[in-house]
């Protein structure tokens, strides 16, 4: 017996706890700190600077940034990442505030003046209108100070040039993940397989944006951001899976 579900129709908590382990797992995990240090080598920071992570996940670089110093604020729509990362600060004795909504739709007052807003390991593509990773941009945009920075981190579809179908299989905690994923344009159709001993098997459906490098420089500019850098194969983060295009842009 199999149950198939998309992602956007079952509850989004239920997903994201089947996937946490796999999602977050200890590399992503060690991997933060070393991040965030790099961020910090190319964005113009002071001890006093305030960074705005967007879709936090469970609040490994808001962490990692809070350890360095920094006021963190981290936004993320799902209610079981905001509840770990709340949970593991807690824990910590770090100072960092996580906000439970979508970055787009947060009631926050203009110009609230952070020097650097990362959105990292691709947030944008997932609602089905475009307008709403606009919406996205533009909200960031008014929440950064004069010259303020983005990192924004995407897949990059041209690295399905001639191999559009992929499939890859992990094992964690005796829980077996096996995606697939086709890439028809710009467009990802995304499916996860999750068996677990003794019960049914989960299928998980999906369909995401991808952007191509000239189409996000567009819609950063269109939304008041000038880009000072694109790396399509980074050198900020270690690739893992597919290969990343990596955004460095400063609000006009």
């Amino acid at each position: 017996m199999t149950d198939s579900l998309t992602i956007a129709a079952c509850s989004r908590r239920r997903f994201w706890e089947d996937v946490r382990n796999l999602i977050f797992d200890l590399d992503r995990i060690e991997n933060a700190p070393k991040e965030c240090e790099e961020i910090d080598k190319i964005v113009d920071l002071t001890p006093s600077s305030r960074i705005l992570d967007v879709g936090c996940g469970v609040g490994r670089h808001s962490i990692a940034f809070a350890q360095m110093g920094y006021e963190v604020v981290g936004v993320d729509m799902i209610s079981y990442h905001i509840e770990e990362a709340r949970n593991v600060t807690r824990r910590m004795g770090l100072p960092v505030s996580f906000i439970h909504g979508d970055i787009a739709d947060l009631p926050v007052k203009e110009d609230v003046g952070f020097d650097l807003a990362c959105n990292l390991y691709r947030s944008l593509g997932y609602e089905d209108a475009l307008e709403h990773d606009y919406k996205v941009l533009r909200k960031i945009h008014s929440m950064l100070s004069g010259g303020g920075w983005l990192i924004l981190e995407l897949i990059d579809p041209d690295d399905f040039y001639g191999n559009e179908v992929r499939t890859s299989e992990a094992v964690v905690s005796g829980t077996v993940f096996k995606e697939k994923i086709t890439v028809d344009t710009c467009v990802e159709n995304y499916e996860l397989t999750i068996t677990k001993v003794d019960e049914p098997d989960i299928i998980y459906t999906a369909t995401h944006r991808l952007f191509s490098w000239q189409k996000i420089r567009e819609m950063l500019e269109h939304c008041g951001f000038s880009v000072e850098r694109l790396e399509r194969q980074s050198l900020i983060f270690k690739p893992k899976g597919s290969r990343k295009i990596v955004v460095i842009a400063t609000k006009t």
